[in-house]
């Protein structure tokens, strides 16, 4: 097997600013992958806790129904996980996941193609009313989230009596629109 090869780091330790250092470190430091007449870096696929626990709940979805899982644990770190899965989409399919851990409420979306942003303007499209807002993008490209906490409970109460909900990004990616179920 062969070893990774890395860049000198040289360049990095003349950056002065932390950020851009630091990304330059990633750059240097990334291992490379020889093969199409050069190397290109290899990019890490990882999913984080909030991704995994979404798709991991969907793994017990019997056939291709639609209606909300829901996933309760008592005790001292109480949780409450709420799961759908987007329609329009073939398998597998973004996942509409509305929690609580450690008692922050959160709204996301497990995202099965990673997007490149840090940050999207989203519409959150609930019956007849449009509801704008922006969110983060976790875990490596492959989350989306709305607001936490008190914030995110108030972007959840708007969208209480829908029959339907969908989340636009505006953007021809596999998450320009998501829409889970009605409920």
């Amino acid at each position: 097997m062969r070893q990774p090869r890395y860049r000198p780091c040289s360049p990095a330790r003349q950056e002065t600013a932390a950020l851009e250092r630091l990304d330059c470190y990633d750059r240097i430091l990334a291992p490379e992958q020889a093969g199409f007449g050069g190397a290109a870096l290899v990019k890490a696929r990882y999913q984080g806790e909030a991704w995994a626990r979404a798709t991991e709940q969907e793994k017990r979805r019997q056939g291709n129904t639609t209606e909300l899982l829901v996933t309760q644990v008592p005790g001292e770190r109480p949780t409450v996980v709420i799961t759908t899965p987007a329609i329009g989409h073939v398998p597998p399919r973004p996942v509409l996941m509305f929690s609580c851990v450690d008692n922050i409420t959160r709204m996301q979306v497990a995202l099965m193609h990673p997007l490149d942003v840090h940050d999207i303007a989203v519409t959150l499209n609930a019956d007849s009313r449009a509801l704008r807002s922006h969110w983060f993008v976790r875990e490596n490209g492959t989350l989306l989230e709305s607001s936490r906490g008190l914030s995110g409970i108030d972007e959840i109460k708007q969208l209480f009596g829908a029959k339907t909900l969908t989340v636009d990004t505006g953007t021809d990616n596999a998450a320009g629109k998501l829409t889970p179920p009605e409920s």
